[in-house]
């Protein structure tokens, strides 16, 4: 909302980087948190399922402990690449919508 105000008022962001990490930086941190929740979620659900994989296909133990880890490496990957990329978006959208609202309230302001 801060850089929607100054544009829309014409003040100069005179720091460097700040222009860009108020334009990308809720995307990017967003999409940061959304990878690490996605692998944790992903990794739970996926050592549960590949579990009661092996459990299913085989009635040894190891056959369990390797569905289980395959599981959770591949649930860790889908849900990281999953869900982060969706909190990067929902990043990007709030920014926006950010921007937006600012700059509205700026120009009405002036």
């Amino acid at each position: 909302m801060y850089h929607g105000i100054c544009d829309a008022k014409g003040i100069p962001i005179t720091q460097p980087h700040l222009e860009s990490m108020l334009t990308f930086g809720p995307a990017i941190l967003r999409g940061i948190c959304g990878i690490y929740n996605g692998a944790v979620i992903g990794s739970t659900g996926g050592a549960i399922v590949g579990g009661a994989l092996g459990a299913n296909l085989t009635e040894r133990m190891a056959g369990i402990i390797i569905g289980a880890g395959g599981g959770a490496a591949t649930g860790a990957a889908l849900g990281a690449a999953t869900i982060g990329t969706l909190s990067t978006v929902k990043g990007g959208l709030q920014t926006l919508i950010g921007y937006g609202g600012g700059y509205i309230l700026g120009s009405v302001l002036r």
